[in-house]
């Protein structure tokens, strides 16, 4: 046993290479390898059995003996390489997943800095969200908000509004107070007032997403009338802290829910 034991050590060095590597040569060959190994073993215990039948008695026991470490040294062989063609693979997915993953964060912060109305701004948001876990709903009983977000104890909901144009938050509020359905005053202290101003603006040159500071009158503005409100840019920080990090986007929405009024910043 000590020379199989030997063995698997010898293969181990030979094959630490990157698993890449290795499942680019599994996806060859690695079924037919297989395949071939459990033919030897088959085939050498058959010789066995032959031997133990043929041979003079003085070497029927040698015979046997290395008839069975053969057997054993190829099944360990084989498991071996099945072991690392199933490592091999799940790398692969992993890298694809992550890759994906990447990919799939991208063309969300993507949506949010370029929402260039109400209804693109709408969409980029619930999808961000949803993703990070939250419960957001449509909410057609309440006219004054976009979508409905539903904290953990369903109780407490946060009432959307999205604005694609910082510009338009003073010329909307007027609106906001006819319609408000609770939200602004904060009923019962379920409900909250949630406004989500697109900051973004269109690159000046290559690379990422551009946004721009919020004018000191809107912050004044909301925290005068105790309203909370996020730019894109935060919730894209808060999506990415929770998909790179695994950080509990109720804790945040929490956090927000309990804002005094203004913009809330990470």
């Amino acid at each position: 046993m000590a020379t199989v034991h030997l063995f698997e050590k010898k293969l181990q060095c030979c094959f630490e290479t990157n698993p890449d590597d290795f499942g680019r040569y599994s996806s060859r060959g690695q079924g037919e390898l297989e395949r071939t190994l459990q033919l030897f073993q088959l085939l050498i215990v058959v010789f066995g059995f032959y031997a133990a039948l043929r041979y003079p008695a003085k070497y029927k026991n040698v015979v046997a003996l290395s008839s069975i470490v053969t057997v054993i040294v190829l099944d360990r062989l084989e498991a071996f390489f099945s072991k690392r063609r199933q490592d091999a693979e799940e790398h692969r997915r992993a890298r694809e997943s992550s890759a994906s993953g990447t990919a799939q964060a991208e063309k969300r912060l993507d949506a949010l800095s370029h929402s260039r109305n109400n209804l693109m701004l709408i969409d980029a948001v619930q999808a961000v969200l949803r993703e990070i876990g939250l419960k957001i709903v449509p909410c057609p009983e309440y006219s004054m908000v976009d979508r409905l977000l539903r904290l953990e104890d369903q109780v407490r909901q946060v009432g959307l509004k999205m604005l694609a144009d910082a510009g338009a938050l003073t010329k909307e509020w007027e609106h906001l107070e006819r319609t408000d359905g609770g939200f602004i005053k904060g009923d019962g202290g379920e409900l909250r007032l949630l406004l989500v101003v697109n900051n973004g603006v269109t690159p000046s040159g290559p690379g990422g997403a551009e946004f721009v500071k919020i004018p000191m009158h809107l912050e004044r503005f909301l925290a005068d009338r105790h309203t909370v409100a996020i730019t894109t840019q935060t919730l894209g920080r808060i999506y990415q802290l929770c998909k790179d990090t695994g950080q509990d986007p109720q804790r945040i929405f929490n956090r927000i829910y309990k804002h005094p009024g203004g913009f809330f910043y990470l």
